[in-house]
């Protein structure tokens, strides 16, 4: 029997397709979300929008207690993409601030509801350890707050899975939304005396987590990185441990964008990908080996540096940048004091 290969639907659909055997079913379990939980206005049974907005939501500290009450917050610069989140769930608000001169948006979940429809979601498909953590002392909270005063059906009660179904993988939208939220596409042209024509290319993906060693090194499995995980530590801290991956090889960039491809970012984080799309483009082209490839390539690389700085928060968390920084001048200090001593000892 022949079947026919067809890429899956884009996130905003619910059109089945016939896929192939690489593209396996999806692992996350929605149904109990889909027959009762989810809003009456909304016909679509969108798993592919759903696994991509847990993903999206990982990265993050979304579930809050305040006030006796539990609520479900995501900011983002990215505004039209929390009205796109809106429009997809049916529930929650956004509203716009001001902080420091910049404008955010900011949505939330704020009704009993709400929280209750968003509880059912999560449960047994969230990926990261430290999200479960935060996702059980929220339901556990929410189950025993006088103010939450909407019943559960006797056979629809919240039971907290221990042990969670969902999986990091290429066969759902999970990682797409974790790089919409996470992820850091970066790419620079330096000078270089080694290379022919004195510049080289400097192109990179990055991912990088506090703890998550495990889903970060699934992570690099999938997309075949042979590249190792990266441990950075914070001097302050020293139980404060950052995870990192880099890819920088063609193979693992192109199974990386071909994934992408299969399950889009929702953000304005695609306008990124395509341009490093055109990039890795060059470069199988072996473009980044010639001077007039090279001019072609830093206009992409200007682009990316645009998006970048508009859009996008830094490749390390704050407290990881400072103690990285510190580390820099430190090494170059020592460096001085390496080079004043040569010259010092020279006859």
């Amino acid at each position: 029997m022949c079947c026919k290969i067809n890429q899956p639907p884009p996130l905003d659909s619910s059109e089945t397709t016939c896929k192939a055997p690489f593209y396996k079913k999806s692992n996350f379990d929605f149904s109990l979300y889909f027959q009762t939980f989810q809003p009456q206005h909304i016909k679509t049974q969108n798993a592919k929008f759903l696994e991509w907005f847990i993903g999206f939501t990982e990265g993050d500290d979304c579930f809050q207690i305040f006030s006796n009450r539990c609520s479900f917050i995501i900011n983002q610069k990215d505004i039209a993409l929390l009205h796109k989140i809106r429009t997809l769930l049916g529930f929650g608000e956004v509203m716009i601030y001001i902080q420091k001169g910049q404008k955010y948006g900011r949505y939330s979940v704020q009704s009993q509801k709400g929280c209750l429809r968003l509880a059912i979601l999560f449960n047994g498909n969230l990926v990261l350890e430290k999200t479960n953590l935060r996702f059980h002392k929220w339901v556990k909270f929410m189950k025993t707050s006088p103010h939450f005063h909407v019943s559960y059906p006797t056979d629809k009660q919240i039971q907290i899975q221990s042990h969670n179904i969902a999986e990091v993988g290429l066969n759902n939208s999970w990682l797409s939304g974790f790089i919409d939220a996470e992820g850091c596409f970066y790419a620079r042209i330096r000078k270089r005396s080694r290379m022919k024509t004195g510049l080289q290319l400097i192109r990179k993906f990055s991912l990088n987590q506090k703890g998550e060693l495990d889903t970060l090194t699934k992570i690099n499995l999938v997309l075949k990185n042979t590249g190792r995980v990266q441990t950075i530590t914070n001097l302050k801290n020293l139980d404060s441990i950052y995870y990192k991956i880099e890819i920088h090889r063609i193979e693992s960039t192109q199974i990386l964008l071909d994934y992408l491809d299969n399950y889009p970012c929702l953000g304005q984080k695609r306008l990124l990908i395509q341009i490093y799309r055109q990039l890795n483009n060059s470069v199988k082209r072996k473009e980044h080996l010639t001077k007039d490839g090279l001019k072609k390539i830093q206009r992409f690389c200007n682009r990316c540096k645009k998006l970048n700085n508009v859009y996008f928060c830094p490749l390390l968390l704050p407290e990881v940048c400072e103690f990285t920084n510190k580390l820099r001048s430190y090494s170059k200090a020592r460096v001085g004091r390496c080079s004043r001593r040569i010259i010092q000892n020279q006859p």
